[in-house]
């Protein structure tokens, strides 16, 4: 089993398990290689796995599987969106998209102890559920392209192995001695042109912010798709932009944020969101911070930009106009809280579409 990322990385084991038998130690008719669709990947990367690849699986009849998850939730389910040895679209769009999630709960890609839920869900957990399907009991080799300068990434992956029972994992590239440069200028050599990172288009986990706005000024539309994330969350949460901190895409690519800036001027539908947050202590130390924290986000009126900025007046607090949208500050988080849990609440104007959404303890917590 390949779990084929479309990046450069897995595209190198492939093309040079099919273009030189000599490097690899089974028959293709063995072979299944497999790709889960987050819906949001670059456009020119469909384009070089269309162009490329998918006439090379043809030509040695390989299984290729385009798998993605169902819907927001794991109970879903996992849809097969092609399964054959003659592949001839690549469905990027996938079943349900991540960003999709992301919007409608008002936030950007987060990592939870070190690791990309984002990955684990919209990537993991489709792929380990057709795994299953296909091999279920058996064993099986899990071919993932780390290359072999990302041996840490690795040793956690080879982990799960202990956990899996039937699963082998195995880094060709790793034991080609193929770092990063290698395999990209192998890659480039054979298709003929540069082969970018595989990544959804708000991604915040690449290497360098630079080759992502460089990537993101030549498709406007998707640059105009991270901002909106982007200024949704920093909207329901000034510091929590896609890049953490205080760094933010509008900054980097000021020629995108203009034209996103036309967008929301145009945008006719409004919501006023009523924002509670609850940050929680370390356990055992109230003078810390701790890493379970409680948001409650309720939509309190909808309708046009100039009648919600109306009704916004109405809410006591301190007036503010913070990361490009305007507030009312009702309980205002000091900077270095001396004690927690610290509060939070306020009242700000943003486009409408996120959603409702408060655990059911949140109003005992508050």
């Amino acid at each position: 089993i390949l779990s084929y990322g479309l990046g450069v990385d897995s595209t190198a084991i492939l093309v040079r398990w099919l273009t030189e038998p000599s490097s690899r130690n089974f028959s293709l008719d063995k072979l299944v290689v497999i790709t889960a669709m987050t819906g949001d990947e670059f456009a020119d990367t469909g384009r070089l796995v269309t162009q490329h690849i998918l006439p090379l699986l043809r030509a040695h009849k390989v299984r290729y599987i385009q798998v993605a998850r169902g819907g927001k939730h794991r109970a879903d389910g996992v849809v097969r969106l092609s399964d054959t040895r003659a592949p001839r679209k690549l469905h990027l769009a996938g079943a349900f998209r991540l960003s999709e999630e992301l919007r409608t709960a008002g936030t950007v890609p987060q990592r939870a102890s070190g690791r990309r839920i984002c990955s684990i869900e919209y990537k993991g957990f489709p792929l380990d559920t057709t795994i299953d399907d296909i091999v279920g009991t058996a064993l099986f080799r899990h071919v993932i392209g780390f290359n072999a300068d990302e041996g840490k990434r690795a040793i956690r992956d080879s982990s799960y192995t202990e956990i899996d029972g039937n699963r082998v994992a195995e880094y060709p590239l790793m034991e080609w001695d193929w770092g990063r440069q290698k395999v990209q200028d192998y890659v480039d050599k054979w298709a003929g042109e540069p082969w970018p990172k595989s990544c959804c288009t708000y991604c915040p986990f690449t290497r360098s912010t630079k080759e992502v706005v460089k990537r993101l000024d030549a498709h406007p539309d998707e640059a105009l798709e991270a901002m909106w994330m982007e200024h949704m969350s920093v909207a329901l949460n000034p510091r929590v932009g896609l890049y953490g901190g205080k760094v933010r895409l509008r900054d980097r690519a000021p020629a995108a944020w203009k034209k996103f800036e036309a967008k929301l001027r145009g945008h006719k539908d409004w919501s006023i969101y009523h924002v509670r947050r609850i940050l929680s202590p370390k356990e055992g130390e109230p003078s810390m911070k701790g890493r379970a924290h409680y948001r409650s986000v309720r939509v309190v009126y909808s309708g046009t930009y100039k009648e919600a900025q109306r009704r916004l007046t109405r809410y006591r607090g301190r007036s503010a106009f913070l990361e490009g949208s305007e507030r009312i500050l009702v309980r205002e988080l000091p900077k270095e809280p001396e004690e927690y849990p610290a509060l939070e609440e306020f009242y700000v104007l943003a486009p409408s579409g996120v959603a409702d959404k408060e655990r059911e303890s949140f109003d005992r917590r508050w």
